[in-house]
């Protein structure tokens, strides 16, 4: 049901559906939410009025973002907000873990019919879709690895990854983007990308070098930098950078050496 934000409270939120109030606890919502949103939710506890977003709701197959509660001798206790807590065994964690942390998790039914939450994403989705190369998807991502980039489940049943040199910001476990799909792989895994297609985005890479230069005249970095190089200075990756400089210098823009970029002088 749909519900109005009234105000907020040291314990979380307060929303009104229907002349009623419900409870919303601390964590269970986005910083972005303000008084006077109209958000969709949930009733997990009529006795107590506490609801929970609609979109948190612990059910077979979604892909949930929640806190690590505790620790217990064979597995972890998820916060799920105002529902009983979801179990994570510990096999199907990643990584280190501890509480405190946000996960991101699917949920599934063991043998014995209860849920229980895996990190273990990419071994419980099923890579099956219609999507093509250039269309936009929105992913929430699971993992965040130095030098390797991010991974991110799409519909909550599909892998995708955000190479480190296709990422213009740092990224968070549960953050929630739209990407393009640069290209899909064989076994149905999405290559993500939050540039547009080269003809739309040359324009914007190239006031980026321009910018720069305006600036100093000059950027140390060239034909010969690494892509980090590269990277670090205009927040382009390599071959984004020479497609950018090789228009601006068809225009007589720039000039480009091993190690630097100048500004053609007027």
């Amino acid at each position: 049901m749909i519900a109005e934000v009234s105000r907020f409270t040291n314990e979380g939120m307060v929303v009104t559906c229907d002349s009623k109030t419900y409870s919303i606890l601390r964590g269970g919502f986005s910083r972005d939410i303000k008084i006077g949103d109209k958000i969709e939710i949930t009733v997990v506890d009529k006795k107590n009025n506490i609801a929970i977003l609609s979109e948190n709701k612990v059910e077979d197959g979604r892909v949930l973002t929640l806190r690590v509660k505790e620790k217990s001798r064979v597995g972890f206790f998820l916060d799920t907000f105002g529902a009983d807590d979801l179990f994570m065994p510990f096999a199907e964690t990643t990584g280190k873990v501890k509480p405190g942390d946000r996960v991101v998790v699917k949920v599934m039914r063991d043998r014995k019919d209860r849920l229980f939450g895996s990190m273990r994403i990419s071994d419980h989705v099923s890579n099956s879709h219609n999507y093509v190369e250039n269309d936009e998807v929105i992913a929430t991502i699971y993992s965040v690895r130095q030098g390797l980039g991010v991974f991110g489940v799409v519909d909550e049943d599909i892998d995708a990854r955000l190479d480190a040199n296709e990422m213009t910001r740092g990224y968070e476990v549960g953050d929630k983007e739209k990407f393009r799909v640069k290209y899909v792989l064989p076994d149905g895994k999405i290559s993500l990308t939050k540039r547009e297609r080269s003809h739309l985005q040359i324009d914007k890479d190239s006031v980026i070098i321009m910018d720069g230069l305006m600036k100093t005249g000059r950027l140390s970095i060239g034909d010969k930098s690494s892509p980090e190089e590269i990277f670090e200075v205009t927040g382009l990756s390599k071959q984004a950078f020479k497609r950018a400089c090789g228009r601006l210098l068809k225009q007589g823009l720039i000039e480009v050496g091993p190690v630097e970029v100048r500004r053609v002088e007027d």
